[in-house]
């Protein structure tokens, strides 16, 4: 490989990196900025009359979950795509975990 085509590779690399953490930076204002703005919405129902607070604050933490979730499957997925992806090797363990307590507690019920 020539001088010259290794330095268009890595400028290449380079460029592909910087768009895929601009992207990350994009993706985690937008998803966190919306779970701000849901937990404030949660708080505000909390701090209403008793009937609505409970449904209102339960349907804006299932909002705030799920773009948690998305925000963080969004920005994974970014750096995956650049060879960066952070793999958490406790996390099959504690899947399991939570599985067998919900079994235990399905079963004591």
């Amino acid at each position: 490989m020539s001088h010259t085509t290794s330095t268009t590779a890595t400028t290449d690399e380079a460029r592909k990196l910087r768009g895929t953490v601009t992207e990350m930076d994009r993706l985690a204002h937008e998803s966190f900025s919306e779970i701000l703005m849901l937990a404030r919405c949660v708080l505000v129902a909390l701090s209403g009359p008793a009937g609505p607070r409970v449904a209102d604050a339960t349907e804006a933490l299932q909002a705030i979950a799920r773009h948690a979730s998305e925000g963080a499957n969004d920005i994974n997925a970014l750096a995956e795509f650049v060879g960066c992806n952070y793999v958490d090797s406790n996390h099959p363990r504690q899947l399991d975990a939570a599985c067998a307590a919900r079994a235990t507690q399905g079963g004591a019920a």
